[in-house]
């Protein structure tokens, strides 16, 4: 495989991952996201592998990236919320209504 084809990282990636193959799905995740590292998608990809092999040093820094390219994504931050509410890195904070 080439190692610049980042569709078929992608590609191959989703049928280990599907396959519940995690160990060989994250490998396809990372050389597509070497080539194409601003892509939200792959990133969130890549989190979801890890959550699935239970890294979650790497769900954390996965979803940390997501939010860094893609600040809407409001899944990463529910993710990423339990993750550090898991860890007990919880921060209180208050919203003002106008």
């Amino acid at each position: 495989m080439e190692p610049d084809l980042v569709d078929v990282h992608i590609n191959v990636g989703l049928v280990f991952h599907r396959d519940g193959r995690q160990q060989e799905a994250e490998p396809s995740y990372w050389n597509a996201i070497k080539y194409v590292p601003q892509e939200v998608l792959r990133n969130f990809n890549l989190a979801v592998v890890l959550t699935d092999s239970g890294d979650r040093r790497g769900q954390i820094e996965a979803y940390e990236r997501v939010i860094t390219l893609a600040p809407s994504f409001a899944e990463a931050h529910c993710h990423l919320g339990n993750l550090y509410e898991a860890e007990g890195r919880l921060r209180r904070f208050s919203i003002t209504l106008q």
